[in-house]
């Protein structure tokens, strides 16, 4: 423990199709490990990794203790300044991105899809954790949406 002095970051390009699969042995990114290990807050609605599709892949290596980690990134949130309330907002926003993955579609007519009814469940937690209604983020998740924007002459 202690406080920071000084840091350095770096950016990382953080890509859909490794949020979404893994090949096997490989594992998604480690906060989603850890919060599924380390998190005892139910309102998050998580279990073990194995019971997401973003996770079940490999879900545990040797020498990585994901509750430790957990508890690491919790307390290097708190010394970098993160307030516990922010940090339950990130923590709800990286739940909500497990649930979510959970949610399987169906074909509709043409070329629309449906949320699957099997699917109630994880649609419902992820709505909860963004607070915004089911109906909404059924829709959002199953319409396209086309912006425009209009040039000035």
């Amino acid at each position: 423990g202690g406080t920071p002095l000084g840091g350095s970051i770096t950016s990382y390009l953080l890509e859909k199709p490794r949020v979404v699969g893994q090949t096997d042995g490989e594992r998604n990114f480690h906060v989603f490990y850890q919060l599924c290990a380390g998190s005892n807050d139910g309102e998050l609605g998580l279990s073990s990794a194995d019971h997401f599709n973003y996770t079940r892949t490999t879900t545990s290596v040797r020498g990585i203790d994901d509750k430790a980690g957990y508890r690491e990134m919790a307390s290097a949130m708190s010394h970098v300044g993160v307030k516990s309330e922010d940090q339950r907002n990130v923590f709800k926003l990286v739940a909500a991105v497990l649930h979510l993955g959970n949610i399987e579609f169906e074909r509709a007519r043409g070329d629309k899809c449906d949320i699957s009814r099997n699917s109630a469940n994880p649609l419902a937690m992820a709505a909860k954790l963004l607070d915004v209604s089911k109906k909404d983020l059924a829709k959002a998740l199953t319409h396209r949406t086309l912006t425009s924007s209009s040039l000035a002459a």
